[in-house]
């Protein structure tokens, strides 16, 4: 869809939704952002509390620059410090990089499982560390239901 949109004629292409700080690709000379997070959410994820705020210089030439943001526990959006700010851009570059492989459409499945698991993990963590492992515990067992649907998700997806 991005690239459609681009060939009719955008300069640059920024998606939102899925929470994360997406990829970044460069199609026809032109910008595609695949999400920036997420800004006002307070998830119970380390990985969901990370983004970017996309700074735009208008002009002859599109100049682009991503600010790596964390959003903190009194949910607040900050520009990320020196140590984490390069732990948000090395995973925004790699995510980039998958991006621009040109086996991508056939490597989606396992990009989506892996993230999923990595997300998953996260929040477990998230859960333990934050809220101890007792709210852990009640989060699997209220989530229990819903296995099955990731699991197929997850078969459905890797085998597309």
């Amino acid at each position: 869809l991005c690239k459609n949109i681009v060939d009719v004629g955008a300069d640059i292409v920024v998606t939102t939704h899925p929470h994360v700080l997406g990829g970044y690709e460069k199609y026809r000379d032109r910008h595609i952002f695949y999400s920036l997070g997420d800004f006002v959410f307070d998830a119970d994820s380390n990985i969901r509390r990370r983004g970017g705020i996309l700074c735009l210089a208008i002009r002859e030439d599109l100049g682009v620059e991503l600010l790596p943001i964390v959003i903190d526990q009194n949910i607040c959006v900050l520009l990320a410090k020196n140590k984490m700010s390069k732990k948000i851009l090395k995973k925004y570059r790699k995510v980039s990089a998958a991006l621009a492989d040109e086996n991508y459409d056939r490597m989606y499945g396992l990009y989506y499982f892996m993230s999923f698991c990595a997300f998953q993990l996260d929040r477990l963590l998230y859960k333990i560390r934050r809220k101890g492992l007792k709210e852990m515990i009640l989060f699997l067992f209220s989530r229990r239901r819903y296995f099955a649907f990731y699991v197929n998700n997850a078969k459905n997806r890797w085998f597309l």
